[in-house]
């Protein structure tokens, strides 16, 4: 994967993995919401954290996520976006809090 460095980062916007310019952003977004593939636009809008960030959230360590996600079925799963990178839905995690007794 390629880094490009610009100037002026009020330029460009990353989205979904490109960069492109504030005049294009409406358009990516629509061509995203019409999409036949509902995956890019779950992770359009969506929030998510990392496996650190949700075990400081709920006060574990991030290994206990990973054995709880695997062994709890009401446990919020997690996405994986690409190759490197396993995130957990915000909103995921809310409900599943919500639910908490």
């Amino acid at each position: 994967m390629a880094v490009i460095v610009v100037a002026r980062r009020s330029f460009v916007r990353k989205f979904g993995g490109i960069l492109i310019n504030p005049s294009q952003e409406d358009a990516m977004q629509q061509a995203v919401l019409t999409s036949s593939r509902p995956a890019k636009i779950a992770t359009a809008n969506a929030r998510f954290l990392s496996d650190l960030q949700f075990a400081e959230r709920i006060g574990v360590h991030r290994i206990t996520i990973w054995r709880r996600s695997r062994a709890e079925p009401a446990f919020p799963k997690p996405v994986r976006l690409s190759a490197g990178c396993t995130r957990w839905r915000v909103a995921d995690i809310e409900a599943w809090e919500a639910a908490l007794p």
